[in-house]
């Protein structure tokens, strides 16, 4: 994930990468334009070894972006604060935990110019329909719908852009 942010007093472009699974839940951030490492931090606890999934936030008014992670054993999702990583400011679960064995996919965004960030997660392969879910940052679900038929197990993808050019963020999704 990527994308122009403020960094502490500074407007920059960051890179965020996720550790895959068998390492331990690492969050790397680095500076998209020179490469150069900004800083790292744990997802999950040090223990977990599931991998992360990693989205950064569109920047709101102020600038300030949200790391969302979503988990790839289950249906965990963390965000933290880009400027402050080291507390999460919500941790929740977007699906039932058995019911998302390969994880989710996760995004965030301001949908409603409400000036909030809105976490969006897909679920992953497994054994639920495909199911694409809102959440407030801290973890309310907002509004919940299944992206193609029900029967269809093959994960979603999600991700947010203003499509039909209306000037609000629409929700996509793509089958996995």
């Amino acid at each position: 994930a990527g994308g122009v942010t403020k960094l502490g007093n500074d407007q920059t472009t960051v890179i965020l990468c996720g550790a895959g699974s068998g390492s331990a839940p690492a969050v790397s951030v680095f500076d998209a334009v020179d490469g150069f490492s900004l800083g790292a931090f744990y997802a999950f606890s040090e223990q977990y070894k599931g991998g992360v999934r990693v989205a950064l936030s569109s920047p709101l008014a102020d600038g300030t972006s949200y790391v969302v992670v979503g988990s790839t054993i289950n249906s965990h999702v963390v965000s933290f604060l880009l400027d402050d990583y080291n507390t999460a400011v919500s941790s929740f679960y977007a699906f039932p935990p058995d019911n998302c064995p390969s994880g989710l996919y996760v995004t965030a965004a301001d949908l409603d110019n409400n000036g909030q960030i809105e976490i969006i997660s897909g679920a992953a392969m497994g054994k639920t329909s495909p199911q694409v879910a809102v959440f407030s940052l801290e973890g309310k679900l907002k509004k919940a719908f299944n992206a193609f038929d029900m029967n269809f197990l093959g994960g979603v993808r999600v991700a947010v852009d203003d499509i039909d050019a209306d000037g609000d963020l629409d929700i996509l999704a793509a089958s996995g």
